[in-house]
C-alpha cells in the first residue's frame, strides 16, 4: 500500500506540474489581453449510494460490518487516486420474503438507488432481477445459486449455481475411481436438476433413488439403494461403487437409519456442500466417519485481504467468515470499480463494463469472472472428508480443486 500511495503521488505531482506550467504560458502569452478570473470551481464529489440487501434483521450486522470494511476501503482508493467519488453502502433488510426484497429495491429506486448488493436468497433474487430489468437498476448477488435464474438480465450472481456443481461431484467421483453411483436424491428441482445434469456428464452407471424431503423415515428407499449397491458390487467390485446423498439437513436422519443395511454401510458415502454442521454431529458424526463421508464445498484462497478482512469478523462474531459473506465484499468492489469506469452509476453503461471488471478483479473469494449470463464461471474448491481424530471428529480438507466452468447448464423446463 506504501509503493501504491508514493506512486499515486508521483502521478498527481506531475499532472499539477503540468497543469501549473500550461497555465504559466497561458499567462505569458495572453495574460495581459485576458480579463483576470479567479479560476473554476474546485470539482465536487459524486456520492454513489449502493443498497446493500440482507435477508432477514439477524443479518444486518455482519452485512454492515462487511459493506462498512469495502466503503472504507473503496474510498481511501478514490481519495488515493485523486477520484470525484464518494460511496456509501447503505444496507437494508427483506424480511424474510420475496415481497419484503422488491419492495425495498423499489424504495431504493424511488432514492436514486440504481445498485444493490444482494439479495441472498435465489427466490428474493428473481423478482428483484426481473424489477431492475425493467427499471434501469442493476443487481449483484452474492449467495444466490438456483440454476433457474442463469439468463441474460440486469442481474448478476458471484456464486457457482448448483447445476454446475455437477462438475465437482464427477471430478471427485473420477478421482476416486467410482464407477457406478446410488444416487438418494431429494425430489425437488435441487436434487431433480442435479441428477440431470449428472446423468448426461457422467460417465459411469447412475441409478437414482429419490425421496421427498418431509419424509421422517427413509427406509424404504435405503433399502432399494441397498439392493442396488448390492448389485452394482458385484458387477464392478468392491471399492468402485458409492453413494451419492443430494440431501440437506435430512442427512442426519438418513445416515442414521443406513446403518441396519449392510451394503450401505460397506461403500464410501459423497454428498455436496459439507451437508451442514448440524446435519453430520454427535452421534450422527461417528456413521459419518465410519462410512468415510466425503463432501466438498467452494473456499477461498490465502491473501492478505482476506486474513484482515477476517480477523475483523472474528472479533465482532467470533467466527471465521465464509465463502458467500465475503462475496459481499467483491461484489461491493466489482460494482463501484465499473461506477468509476463509467463516471456513472447508469445500469446500461455498467452492464457493458462489469464482466471485463469481474475478470480483471482478483478478490478475497478468488478469480471473479462471469459466464455469458453473468454467473461465477471460476472457484476454487475444498474436498472434505469426516473423521474422527483424537476423539474428536469434523471435517478435515484432504483436496482442493480450481474448477474452470466453460459452459451453463440452463435448464428452466426442470421447473
Amino acid at each position: 500500500m506504501e509503493t501504491l500511495n508514493r506512486k499515486n503521488i508521483l502521478i498527481l505531482g506531475i499532472i499539477l506540474i503540468s497543469m501549473l506550467s500550461a497555465l504559466y504560458i497561458l499567462f505569458v502569452n495572453v495574460g495581459q489581453e485576458t480579463p483576470s478570473s479567479e479560476g473554476p470551481e474546485p470539482e465536487e464529489n459524486h456520492e454513489i449510494i449502493i443498497g446493500v440487501l440482507a435477508a432477514i434483521e439477524d443479518s444486518i450486522s455482519r452485512y454492515a460490518l462487511i459493506s462498512g470494511y469495502a466503503e472504507q476501503q473503496i474510498n481511501e482508493f478514490c481519495n488515493i487516486s485523486g477520484l470525484p467519488y464518494v460511496f456509501r453502502f447503505e444496507v437494508g433488510q427483506a424480511g424474510g420474503s420475496a415481497a419484503g426484497a422488491l419492495e425495498r429495491v423499489e424504495e431504493w429506486k424511488a432514492r436514486g438507488v440504481n445498485l444493490v448488493v444482494g439479495p441472498p436468497w435465489s427466490a428474493m433474487f428473481c423478482p428483484t432481477r426481473q424489477y431492475a430489468d425493467y427499471n434501469g437498476m442493476v443487481v449483484m448477488s452474492h449467495e444466490s445459486t438456483s440454476p433457474v435464474l442463469a439468463v441474460d438480465d440486469h442481474g448478476y450472481r458471484l456464486t457457482i449455481h448448483d447445476w454446475k456443481e455437477a462438475q465437482v461431484i464427477i471430478r471427485i467421483l473420477e478421482e476416486d475411481h467410482v464407477e457406478a453411483v446410488v444416487c438418494l436424491s431429494r425430489a425437488d428441482a435441487w436434487g431433480e436438476g442435479l441428477v440431470v445434469e449428472l446423468s448426461e456428464k457422467y460417465d459411469g452407471e447412475l441409478v437414482d433413488v429419490s425421496y421427498s424431503g418431509e419424509y421422517i423415515s427413509f427406509l424404504d428407499e435405503l433399502k432399494r439403494a441397498d439392493e442396488t449397491v448390492r448389485s452394482l458390487t458385484d458387477r464392478y467390485g468392491e471399492g468402485h461403487v458409492a453413494v451419492l446423498a443430494l440431501s440437506f439437513t435430512e442427512i442426519a436422519t438418513i445416515l442414521n437409519q443406513s446403518t441396519t443395511f449392510p451394503a450401505l454401510q460397506s461403500v464410501a458415502w459423497y454428498g455436496p456442500g459439507l451437508m451442514t454442521i448440524e446435519g453430520v454431529s454427535g452421534e450422527v458424526g461417528e456413521v459419518a466417519a465410519r462410512l468415510n463421508l466425503i463432501s466438498f464445498a467452494p473456499i477461498m484462497p490465502e491473501s492478505p485481504e482476506l486474513v484482515e478482512l477476517n480477523a475483523l469478523f472474528r472479533d465482532e462474531f467470533g467466527e471465521d467468515i465464509g465463502f458467500y459473506e465475503a462475496n459481499i465484499y467483491d461484489v461491493s468492489w466489482i460494482l463501484s470499480l465499473a461506477v468509476l469506469e463509467a463516471g456513472a452509476d447508469d445500469a446500461s453503461a455498467l452492464r457493458a463494463l462489469i464482466p471485463d471488471i469481474a475478470a480483471g478483479y482478483l478478490g478475497v473469494t478468488g478469480e471473479c469472472t462471469l459466464d455469458q449470463y453473468g454467473d461465477r464461471n471460476v472457484a476454487l474448491y475444498g474436498v472434505y472428508r469426516y473423521e474422527i481424530v483424537d476423539g474428536v471428529s469434523g471435517w478435515s480438507k484432504s483436496d482442493e480443486y480450481h474448477m474452470d466452468f466453460d459452459e451453463v447448464f440452463n435448464r428452466e423446463g426442470v421447473y
